[in-house]
């Protein structure tokens, strides 16, 4: 006749029970911990290069000039390990308190193609058109000149520039949700002739 032979968790007593369930919680929970640090978001920095202005002709229209505003915006994936893509790249350009312009739309594929490497640094090129002029009569055109006046203004002082990116982080084989990253970068002078980098945050 088979003897029935007891299974190992059978022979334990409570406390065993409760300190086994304990261990395996926790080290669910360091897993988890785990991955999470892993998928936390990389610290990306972004600084404005290169703020410069220009006028360029209007194209059939002799002695029309386009006024734009030019910048670099600098990616920084400051990260060890996680990798960056960029869905979306954004700016605005306020040259006051309540003005502002909004800068070209920027093809992120293009201008950021891919998963970015950790310690990965890309320059992205940005214009913002603040203003049409006569060239002879040296005025904005069309009776603009209110805000136009104002952003030309503007192109001599401080202005606050306004980045906001919309990306994704991979770690290994796992990827993040879509991030909404908004910095300001403070201070950026399109007429000083120092090209002085500056740090947003």
């Amino acid at each position: 006749m088979a003897i029935a032979t007891p299974r190992p968790w059978s022979r334990w007593n409570v406390q065993q029970r409760v300190f086994a369930l304990l261990l395996g919680a926790l080290a669910a929970m360091a897993v988890a911990a785990g991955i999470s640090v892993s998928l936390a978001p990389a610290r990306i920095s972004f600084s404005v290069a290169n703020a410069t202005t220009s006028r360029v002709p209007v194209q059939g229209s002799p002695g029309l000039l386009n006024g734009f505003y030019n910048l670099t915006l600098v990616a920084n994936n400051t990260s060890r390990r996680t990798q960056v893509r960029f869905a979306a790249v954004s700016a605005q350009i306020w040259y006051s308190a309540t003005g502002y312009v909004l800068a070209g739309e920027v093809d992120a594929a293009a201008a950021l193609p891919g998963w970015r490497s950790p310690r990965d640094v890309a320059g992205v090129a940005f214009w913002a058109k603040y203003g049409q002029y006569d060239h002879k009569a040296g005025t904005a055109r069309n009776g603009k000149a209110g805000k136009e006046l104002k952003a030309e203004k503007a192109t001599k002082q401080d202005c606050r520039v306004v980045v906001e990116a919309k990306v994704r982080f991979k770690y290994g084989l796992a990827v993040t949700m879509p991030y909404t990253i908004r910095v300001s970068c403070f201070h950026v002078n399109f007429s000083s002739s120092s090209n002085v980098s500056v740090q947003c945050s």
